[in-house]
């Protein structure tokens, strides 16, 4: 076997699933929260959803584009997330039809199966988060591999199929059923290697990647442990799912023993035991228990070479030969021959390799601290090791470091930082003094002694207040972020009398900013910054300065924020489900912050919390395709393919919001763009008539589907890609004489009974050619009359 170097196993997980750019949402109280008021999603189109609670329900829709697999994910949710879809919102027995809460741990995953083009699904998101963001993204076209395991995991004992792309980084997993060892696992991905997982590695069997490659490491997630990548096979997706891809197991050998300290006899716990096969680039790992055993199981049978570690101690060979200096070449140690259902045992006696006493005092009793040794540039990291503090505040760390010189700084939550010997940092990490400090001499043999005197962390207290009569303001929530960084370090909400206590407060230069759901949002001192506006966006704030005494107390004064109401119609119809979004502009028509808005039976809508100045508003909704943006008062835009509002035409008005203002009446009737507007009026009087049947036929004549006016003598007619050209008759039981579009008139009755004929009818194009050209009017006359108010068909 060739020389080999010990290496550390690490599951390939990927930090974040790349999706594409996703539209940012956030929902207000109400907004989606039922089956009926959800709100439509398109097919590859992303959501990134804001809710307006730290948890709680909202509710999506989509339309499949046509038949075919469909698959709904969280995928890169900060909120731990679960989905349920079902057919139809009476969610009655047998119309959920998937459901998961378990793809990649917090995320979750599903899909469904659309029969015919146009079948809409309706998805329940149920999230858990204090500042939870969500993600979703529909996709046609996931692919699912299915398979047996035999024999099948008994209970207790769980399975998991891994799928990795193709450069080995973990992309989904599923469990297997203790029933029958069936599994399905979908994929976004056109090309996977798939794994079995041994969760609880107690199953004895040995684990594999497909097809009946072994896996060393049972309980790994990765393929690390199943040898070289290139020869796992690589499953093509591209053309559709995979049925087939079976595991068969085979039991294993297994290797056990004991860790303990040579000088003391006691059990080492958390020691690390790593074995591999001669001549395969391949390892397992395994840990001691509380009571210093361990067990790795699941072998294929082999030769090993094992060893084992621990922070500190010097890591050994099997039997008992030095690794000294880590990492070592394996096969300088003793192998081990393990059988198909046998176990081995083999015990290690650990030398203790601490040779750095640190002694830290000044800290609260039961604190945590770290100490992180550094070579000499300040940057490469040496080690570190961690102690709690007694009852007096003192707290004793021992480690191990190689001879040498090193530098070091000491870390804990609520402490100040430091350098060795007692320079205080300017950051929690020391980042910028890690080499003020003095060095330190690790010496070859021998003991060295260090001490470190630490502070508690100060308080940074202040007072937020409204600016019309300077009283409290409770609730309001002030973070502090670090100068230079877009992330909180802390914070801290007001009490009733409009105090705040910030505690732990590293020392530092930081920027601090205020929040609060009735007023302006601002960065000390004075510099207004909505809360949908990363830090790094508001330019101008004062760079407050804590000591290791704290800072001057802070004072933000704050304007009440304003409020708009109005309603939204479509097509001058009241449609409390008709889901669309409000969006605040400015004079460049780009929007600053968007709501989904969920309507109330008048079509009325609310959204406080706004901020000042002089802004235009725009309405939008989604999918897109299904109505014209429209911005305030009474601008219709075309449809666009980027920002809804960039090919609106000028003469949008501009609202001045004050504070603690309400604008009302910033209403909208938005114009319907899928799908034709009919309006049915008398031809003698103008009056709209309801109740009016409009029969629709495809243009060969055959029948497709019937639409009634409503009170208002309005019908919509369905467009879009699945409602091709049309044309049009009326049938009425009120006396008027039926017609055919265009001015056919049908004097012995309606088209629908085989009356009239459709000879010459128009053709209608499903779908408005754009703002301002999408209504079709119907006039209808009683028999006899020839009093027109109206044209026939205009």
């Amino acid at each position: 076997m060739a020389a080999q170097s010990w290496g550390n196993s690490s599951n390939n997980w990927p930090e974040k699933v790349v999706e594409p750019p996703a539209l940012r949402v956030r929902l207000q109280p109400g907004a989606a929260d039922t089956c009926q008021l959800a709100f439509g999603v398109e097919v590859d189109h992303a959501l990134e959803v804001h809710p307006p609670s730290a948890q709680g329900t909202f509710w999506l829709t989509f339309v499949a584009p046509d038949e075919g697999h469909f698959g709904i994910s969280t995928l890169g949710s900060s909120a731990d997330t679960s989905l349920a879809i079902w057919n139809s919102c009476a969610m009655r027995e047998g119309e959920r039809l998937s459901s998961s809460d378990t793809y990649l741990d917090s995320q979750a995953l599903a899909s469904v199966d659309a029969v015919r083009a146009g079948q809409r699904f309706y998805i329940r998101v149920n999230y858990v988060d204090a500042e939870a963001s969500v993600r979703v993204l529909i996709r046609q076209g996931s692919a699912v591999i299915s398979g047996t395991v035999t024999p099948a995991p008994l209970p207790g004992v769980p399975y998991q199929v891994i799928a990795s792309n193709a450069d080995g980084f973990v992309v989904g997993s599923t469990s297997v059923s203790t029933v029958d060892g069936r599994y399905s696992l979908q994929t976004f991905f056109d090309a996977v290697r798939v794994r079995l997982q041994d969760v609880s590695g107690q199953s004895g069997f040995v684990m594999q990647a497909h097809p009946q490659r072994p896996c060393y490491d049972g309980a790994d997630r990765s393929l690390d442990s199943c040898g070289d990548l290139g020869e796992i096979e690589l499953l093509d997706l591209s053309t559709g799912s995979q049925t087939g891809i079976d595991f068969t197991l085979s039991p294993g050998g297994a290797v056990v023993g004991m860790v303990f300290d040579n000088d003391s006899l006691a059990p080492i716990r958390n020691a690390t035991i790593n074995l591999s096969e001669a001549g395969v680039d391949a390892f397992a790992e395994g840990r001691s228990s509380e009571i210093g055993r361990y067990r790795i199981d699941g072998l294929p049978p082999g030769t090993y070479y094992l060893q084992a570690r621990s922070s500190e101690h010097t890591p050994v060979l099997h039997e008992q030969q030095p690794c000294s200096p880590f990492p070592c070449v394996v096969d300088a140690g003793t192998p081990v021959v393990v059988g198909q259902s046998t176990t081995t045992v083999v015990n290690f006696g650990l030398t203790s390799n601490k040779n750095v006493r640190l002694q830290v005092v000044g800290l609260a009793p039961g604190q945590i601290v770290s100490a992180f040794f550094l070579e000499e540039d300040g940057f490469t990291n040496r080690g570190y090791a961690e102690a709690t503090a007694d009852t007096q505040g003192n707290a004793l760390i021992e480690l191990f470091q190689p001879p040498g010189s090193a530098r070091m700084y000491v870390a804990g939550n609520t402490i100040i930082s430091e350098v060795y010997p007692e320079i205080d940092c300017v950051s929690p990490d020391c980042a910028g003094n890690r080499t003020d400090g003095a060095l330190i001499t690790i010496p070859n043999d021998g003991l060295v002694e260090i001490f470190a005197q630490v502070a508690e962390r100060p308080e940074v207290v202040g007072t937020v207040l409204q600016s019309s009569d300077l009283t409290p303001i409770e609730g309001a929530v002030v973070f502090l972020y670090r100068q230079g960084q877009s992330s909180s370090a802390t914070g801290a909400a007001t009490d009733e009398s409009g105090v705040f206590v910030a505690e732990n407060v590293h020392p530092g230069a930081y920027l601090l900013r205020t929040q609060s759901q009735s007023h302006i949002d601002e960065l000390f001192d004075d510099v207004v910054c909505p809360e949908n506006l990363p830090i790094t966006a508001c330019q101008g704030a004062t760079v407050v300065n804590v000591s290791a005494v704290g800072a001057q107390p802070i004072e933000f004064v704050l304007d009440r924020s304003a409020t708009i109401t109005g309603r939204i119609l479509l097509d001058g119809q009241i449609r409390p489900n008709f889901t669309t979004f409000v969006a605040l502009l400015n004079q460049a028509n780009q929007p600053i912050d968007t709501w989904v808005m969920s309507l109330n039976q008048t079509g009325a809508y609310t959204i406080d919390d706004l901020p000042l100045g002089n802004f235009r508003v725009g309405v939008y909704a989604i999918p897109s395709s299904y109505a014209f943006p429209a911005l305030y008062d009474g601008v219709t835009c075309a449809q666009s393919s980027g920002s809804p509002f960039e090919n609106c035409p000028a003469g949008a008005s501009e609202l001045t919001l004050a504070a603690g203002s309400t604008t009302s009446g910033v209403d909208f009737d938005i114009e319907g763009a899928s799908g034709r507007v009919v309006w049915v009026r008398r031809g003698d009087n103008g009056v709209h008539l309801p109740g009016i049947a409009l029969d629709i036929w495809s243009p060969d004549g055959s029948y497709r589907e019937s639409h009634v006016t409503n009170a208002n003598g309005y019908a919509r007619v369905p467009g879009g890609l699945f409602n091709p050209a049309f044309i049009m008759s009326s049938s009425n039981g009120q006396g008027f004489v039926d017609e055919v579009y265009r001015d056919l008139t049908c004097p012995d009755g309606a088209a629908f009974y085989g009356l009239c004929s459709l000879a010459g009818a128009q053709v209608i194009q499903p779908d408005p050619p754009g703002p301002g050209l999408g209504a079709i009017y119907v006039t209808l006359l009683p028999p006899g009359s020839d009093s027109i108010w109206y044209d026939q068909f205009e």
